[in-house]
């Protein structure tokens, strides 16, 4: 299941904000729509604008597997999915003797580390990003 970024949660509390300010400007009931539609696009064009400025969360672990010395497959999961990932790897048959976890990093990190890995590695067990 995704879930969703510090920066999506940024940009919709501004949307929102922007449409709740938009309607309480509103001089009289007629233009009452326009206004929050206007306050809407407003704060979504703040949020875009100001997203840069919020952090993302480090909740994502890199990881290798290994049999014996060799690397077989690498990988990304929430830290929170840590066994739960491996679990799967073992159900799907993936033969490994052992699994190292890297520091927990930004998702968008995890992503980048584990293309460059399966680029550079070709691990047997990795499918996507072999190039």
């Amino acid at each position: 299941m995704a879930r969703r970024s510090n920066k999506f949660w940024w940009k919709l509390a501004t949307t929102v904000a922007g449409g709740i300010i938009g309607y309480h400007s509103a001089p009289d009931e007629k233009d009452r729509l326009l206004f929050t539609l206007a306050g809407i696009a407003g704060g979504h064009l703040l949020g875009e604008l100001t997203s840069g400025l919020v952090p993302e969360q480090k909740d994502t672990r890199n990881y290798n597997c290994y049999q014996g010395n060799k690397l077989v497959y690498t990988g990304i999961c929430y830290n929170h999915r840590r066994e739960i990932r491996m679990y799967e790897h073992e159900r799907s048959s993936k033969q490994f003797t052992h699994v190292k976890f890297g520091p927990a990093r930004t998702r968008s990190t995890a992503i980048s580390i584990e293309k460059q890995r399966i680029m550079r590695m070709k691990p047997i067990y990795n499918i996507q990003h072999k190039g």
